[in-house]
């Protein structure tokens, strides 16, 4: 990476953004936003998140105009990273569109054009500028959800893999949908994405499937890069030599309690350094409840406690007497021959932290893979990008969300 002046924001810096809903719902099959300015402000990338009832990505197409008439802009399309969770049925998971360099203008216009019955289109633009590419590969990650419920949605819950973005000013996009009574003003978010614009569909009740974007720009490399060396331990334990192990933290031990409450987990510990919101942990060892199922959100610390947000049914109250430990999870990308098992795993939760080694938990290699010193590797080890949506009201149809991450580092 080159060097950066001081004080210049890394990566790309957000400009504007707008929404639309279809004038009315399972009738209209398009979504058009009021005409915004985008000349004039240094825009050279747009994103768009549409979705409707039933996404089918082959039935969704993205058009805009400038002063009426066409753009000339080329939308593409990200590839979600699990096709079978994305086309056909009401999952919820939205379309995302792209494009570089784009032409700007006065009276700018965003359409979202359906060819499904059910029609109920939504669209959700984001502009940047100081992207330093035109044309990058784009890491798609995406994941969905079903609704039927109040509280967070975490983005593993149906194994789709999370990816780290490698470099300082790298872009994530994230968009969710929601079912009925969806109300974006009590949509959140607790990794630090900012949201920038929501839309509910008609008014009244119910509210039909809004859609909520939102952006993150990475400020610290979160990936590091495996210096050669992943040891395979006996015990199925994985051990991979990295650049730095700043950004990586040991397991803490839970001191007795563990308090439930609706959608919170706080739990003590011997001690919370390192510990960050929105870091994804892994909870291991609790005596009465089973907390490893799912990849948990760090939503605040204390020197004393951990915060977490979590899916699922556990009986509320103060649950003494406990013992376990808060692992930090990571995600693995780029090895491969015998180790291409590693990639993604991201649960692979840290073990411990070592000058130039990470320990990871077992389980993240097949029982075929030989234990030894596999030498020469390259890879990446990092902080998974892990936005964790969280909504109020009932679900009581399919919601979701979707990521991707755009290269970004602007040095």
């Amino acid at each position: 990476m080159g060097l950066r002046a001081v004080g210049s924001p890394p990566g790309p810096q957000f400009v504007l953004a707008a929404s639309a809903a279809g004038a009315s719902d399972f009738v209209s099959p398009s979504a058009s936003t009021t005409g915004v300015k985008t000349s004039g402000l240094g825009i050279n990338f747009i994103v768009v998140a549409a979705n409707q009832y039933a996404p089918v990505v082959a039935d969704l197409s993205v058009a805009d105009t400038i002063n009426g008439n066409p753009s000339g802009n080329v939308w593409a399309l990200v590839m979600p990273a699990a096709p079978s969770s994305f086309f056909g049925g009401v999952n919820g998971q939205p379309a995302l569109f792209y494009c570089y360099a784009p032409n700007v203008g006065t009276n700018h216009v965003f359409t979202l054009t359906t060819t499904n019955s059910d029609f109920c289109p939504r669209i959700a633009v984001q502009a940047f500028k100081g992207m330093p590419s035109t044309g990058a590969n784009e890491t798609a990650s995406g994941w969905y959800g079903i609704g039927g419920n109040t509280g967070p949605m975490p983005s593993a819950q149906y194994s789709l893999g999370l990816m780290s973005p490698n470099n300082l000013g790298d872009l994530v996009i994230s968009a969710f949908r929601g079912g009925l009574t969806q109300s974006p003003a009590v949509v959140t978010v607790d990794c630090g994405l900012t949201i920038t614009t929501s839309i509910i569909g008609l008014s009244g009740s119910p509210s039909l499937f809004g859609i909520t974007a939102g952006y993150l720009v990475a400020t610290t490399p979160p990936a590091q890069t495996c210096t050669g060396d992943v040891v395979i331990n006996g015990d199925g334990t994985v051990t991979i030599g990295v650049e730095s192990t700043v950004g990586f933290v040991s397991p803490v031990t839970c001191t007795g309690n563990v308090v439930i409450t609706g959608a919170i987990i706080v739990i003590d510990v011997d001690s919370s350094a390192g510990f960050t919101p929105g870091m994804s942990v892994d909870l291991n060892g609790f005596l009465s409840l089973s907390l490893g199922s799912f990849v948990y959100n760090v939503v605040s610390t204390t020197p004393t406690s951990v915060t977490v947000v979590f899916f699922g049914s556990f009986s509320a109250g103060t649950h003494t007497g406990q013992t376990g430990t808060v692992s930090q999870n990571v995600t693995l990308a780029g090895f491969s021959g015998e180790l291409v098992g590693l990639n993604n795993a991201v649960q692979a939760y840290v073990l411990s932290v070592g000058t130039g080694v990470v320990t990871l938990g077992s389980g993240l290699v097949s029982p075929s893979t030989n234990p030894g010193t596999y030498t020469g590797q390259a890879g990446a080890v990092g902080v998974p990008v892990n936005p964790f949506w969280s909504w109020g009201g009932t679900l009581s149809n399919a919601g979701g969300a979707g990521m991707v991450i755009f290269p970004g580092d602007a040095s």
